[in-house]
């Protein structure tokens, strides 16, 4: 028999105390009025699985996030987090380096992002294979998710709609092997060669700024790899090869440029690698603000020297070029890390 669970919800604070999950607190709700005491029974063992869907706290709204054994953390408004399943007026979410539990109310759910997990996947017109193609998508390609019909999920493409096999469907994006030079062809390749390669290399642009030259090879593949996405949509959770979200851009370009799994969140990727000042910054380097009013980091992108960025910014933008001197990420700046 599964232990059942009561939580009392008061009016200013909500606690989910039970070990192994995440206890998710209201800290603060200007925007709504409170609820007398209610109660709210939470079966932790049964839930509802659910995919491709992304959970928004709503405006107005902080939420306290403790994980068992680690400091406690506060999801603010606009912070979202891949839903795992929900129960009742609770929904299960992933948070970083563990899983937790939210009140239904203190969120809004939308349509998450799935990645083809195949070449050449059709997209057809209807839930049939034999309903008319559409377009041909490439691996990796990634799709909103608008419903889940078991065997079909009907996804968008741009501004395309339409249907795809669910087995075709993954909620993380493949690795992307980048084409490799055959070194039979390419052992006689001299100088003269090399030359016109890094001139190609650098008639890639955004914002008038070509690729800059960087003093090692490695280097000099991130940041070929980082322009060359220039133009790409921002897409929240979206990890390459043709949208992005900021932290899934860099994870991107550090895995299929030299081969680097860093982690996936903004924060994660923070505390991974050296960390350098804004003063000794090198092409390469990761650098990081914090977005979203809470003070800790929310952003990151890859530093191209110059005192600019690279990276995949919010929204309605795309993979662009920016200074991290200007005034708003000036006064953002948290810190830098150093990968290779």
């Amino acid at each position: 028999m599964k232990k059942k669970i009561l939580i009392p919800v008061f009016a200013s604070v909500m606690a989910l105390s039970v070990s192994s999950i995440v206890n998710a607190d209201e800290v603060n709700d200007s925007s709504q009025n409170k609820d007398d005491k209610t109660n709210t029974e939470l079966n932790l063992g049964e839930y509802k699985e659910v995919k491709y869907k992304v959970a928004k706290i709503k405006d107005g709204v902080a939420i306290k996030i403790r994980e068992e054994g680690q400091v406690q953390n506060i999801a603010y408004s606009g912070d979202e987090f891949t839903v795992l399943g929900t129960q009742g007026e609770w929904v299960k979410v992933k948070v970083e380096d563990g899983e937790g539990w939210l009140a239904t109310r203190y969120v809004d759910i939308s349509e998450g992002v799935g990645y083809t997990n195949a070449d050449k996947v059709n997209l057809r017109k209807d839930k049939s294979e034999s309903s008319e193609v559409i377009e041909e998508l490439e691996k990796g390609s990634s799709l909103l998710v608008l419903e889940d019909n078991g065997d079909w999920l009907k996804v968008k493409d741009g501004e395309t709609e339409g249907y795809v096999k669910s087995s075709y469907i993954s909620d993380k994006a493949p690795v992307i092997e980048e084409p490799q030079v055959n070194p039979s062809i390419d052992q006689n390749v001299d100088s003269t060669n090399n030359n016109q390669q890094n001139n190609a290399n650098t008639n890639q642009q955004n914002n008038n700024s070509n690729v800059p030259t960087a003093n090692s090879n490695a280097v000099q593949a991130v940041l070929n790899l980082a322009y060359s996405k220039q133009g790409c949509p921002y897409v929240w959770g979206a990890e390459g090869p043709n949208t992005f979200d900021c932290s899934g851009f860099t994870q991107y370009v550090y895995r299929n440029a030299v081969g680097k799994n860093i982690p996936r969140t903004s924060k994660a990727q923070s505390k991974y690698g050296q960390t350098v000042s804004k003063a000794n910054l090198q092409p390469g380097d990761l650098v990081f603000f914090t977005t979203n009013g809470s003070g800790s980091v929310s952003h990151v992108g890859i530093y191209v020297g110059g005192g600019n960025m690279i990276h995949s910014p919010s929204t309605g933008k795309t993979v662009s070029v920016t200074s991290i001197n200007s005034s708003y990420y000036t006064a953002r700046f948290v810190t830098a890390k150093r990968i290779l």
